[in-house]
């Protein structure tokens, strides 16, 4: 049954986990001022923005010839008496293609009209026509097949040209974007046979929403590709483009939040905006402001990767007000406490005794 009072349950959770942390933190505790860098969050720490503008122009498409493509030759020989010779072929796996009377010519690698100088150049060399005119055009291009799943509008297999075959490519063919979808995409190279054997279908999507997986499925996402969207510019463009049976996963968006506890009106705990930075004020302003009009002594922890124990940073309300060093900017998974201090008792402790005699005199009064 639901609790009547979810807030009141909040800050017990709150703060059973801010003593839970406290008991384990033995670590110095860390002045906000003098912080060391390395300890600090970066602007930007609540954001998980996708630019997939910087994917675009990084794996712009190419018109060259590859293997497979279907290409439509027209060959006009320069005699009156004889029609123009037009002729459809495939490239072969080795970048050549049959050209009439010709013979082989390769073409994999070159855009069409260079495809074309190609031919007519070996046409010459070989004796065949003297001055030729010829035009090459993709008919058919080659394909490749990728699975798309995850955060998108339309996951699936997609078939793309196999010319400017990439990331983003596969991303808008599968209907773009969905607003749950995060920065981070898993690539599994050649995996669709792979993945189709390590689950079955109906489990599939649950590959892509980052389900609790076990056995083969497990082992098969340990050797996926990372790739982070919010940062196209730290990923080489090679790895950005696609192979046939390759299968792309769009992690959605983790939920990051920080925690409030301690002298404040409503603890709670708070997800980041990517609009703009969250900094330690804003949070206590979140969780609705100090309940103690004397706290000022902050106390936030702070889990660092690969340490055992968290970080305790203290800051000053008074302070934080001065100085933006001292108004941390906040990272996922901290917890903000307002610290109740000897100050903070007393003051408390008076305010409570002069309500109660102020109550009491005036029901004396009454009477």
């Amino acid at each position: 049954m639901p609790s009547r009072h979810p807030n009141r349950l909040i800050s017990v959770v709150l703060i059973a986990t801010a003593s839970v942390w406290m008991a384990g933190c033995s670590s110095p505790r860390l002045q906000a001022r003098s912080l060391p860098p390395e300890l600090r969050a970066t602007p930007g720490a609540g954001m998980q923005r996708v630019r997939l503008g910087g994917l675009a122009t990084t794996t712009a498409p190419s018109a060259a010839i590859g293997a497979d493509d279907v290409l439509k030759m027209r060959i006009v020989t320069g005699l009156a008496a004889e029609e123009p010779i037009e002729h459809q072929a495939r490239v072969a796996a080795d970048g050549t293609i049959d050209t009439p009377l010709v013979g082989r010519v390769v073409v994999a690698g070159y855009e069409p009209a260079v495809a074309a100088d190609q031919i007519a150049a070996a046409a010459v060399a070989r004796g065949v026509f003297v001055r030729p005119q010829v035009s090459v055009e993709v008919e058919s291009p080659a394909t490749h097949r990728v699975t798309v799943l995850g955060a998108v509008g339309e996951p699936g297999v997609k078939d793309l040209p196999r010319s400017g075959c990439d990331v983003l490519s596969a991303i808008a063919a599968a209907g773009g974007l969905t607003e749950e979808a995060g920065a981070v995409v898993e690539l599994l190279r050649g995996g669709s046979e792979q993945l189709a054997e390590a689950a079955p279908p109906s489990e599939v999507q649950q590959v892509a929403f980052n389900q609790p997986q076990a056995g083969p499925l497990a082992a098969l996402r340990s050797r996926a590709e990372v790739i982070d969207l919010a940062r196209p510019e730290a990923t080489p463009p090679d790895r950005l483009r696609l192979s046939d049976r390759d299968v792309i996963i769009v992690r959605p968006k983790q939920m990051r939040v920080i925690h409030v506890t301690g002298l404040v009106k409503s603890p709670n705990q708070f997800e980041l905006m990517e609009e703009h930075d969250m900094r330690v004020l804003d949070a206590i302003a979140m969780a609705g402001g100090p309940s103690s009009v004397v706290a000022d002594k902050v106390l936030v922890l702070r889990q660092l990767p690969r340490q055992p124990e968290p970080v305790a940073i203290e800051v000053s309300i008074a302070q934080a007000k001065k100085d933006g060093s001292e108004n941390l900017i906040l990272q996922a998974g901290d917890l903000v406490s307002v610290e109740s201090t000897a100050t903070t008792a007393v003051f408390d402790t008076f305010t409570t005794l002069f309500r109660v005699t102020m109550g009491v005199g005036g029901n004396l009064t009454a009477f």
